[in-house]
């Protein structure tokens, strides 16, 4: 007659591998999941960036378009460069000033 002591270590024994073995595959998800998110997040950035840089180059034509089209309706190239330098480096500021404001807005300790 077997001890019945060994015959009850047996399911534990087995429970043992089992909790082992799923521990091992989750973290290998979690390692796939973490590599997946981090090529996305590469890929996100990326976007982002040329995004930005095609953001900047159409602000730039449509003040260019904005000056050429004062130079068209008889203004000189100096005032139309200075007035359209003046209203951007405006709206520049009100933006800069917003965002500043918001940001505070976020980041203060009172609710």
């Amino acid at each position: 007659m077997s001890d019945p002591r060994s015959q009850s270590l047996w399911p534990l024994l087995r429970f043992a591998l089992s909790a082992r073995q799923s521990l091992r595959l989750r973290l290998a998800l979690m390692k796939a999941e973490t590599r997946e998110r981090g090529r996305f997040a590469g890929q996100g950035l990326v976007l982002a960036v040329l995004g930005a840089i095609l953001a900047v180059a159409a602000i730039g034509l449509g003040l260019a378009a904005v000056v050429a089209a004062l130079c068209a309706a008889g203004w000189s190239v100096p005032a139309a460069l200075g007035l359209t330098a003046g209203g951007s480096a405006v709206v520049g500021l009100i933006l800069l000033l917003l965002g500043r404001q918001a940001l505070a807005r976020a980041f203060s300790s009172r609710r």
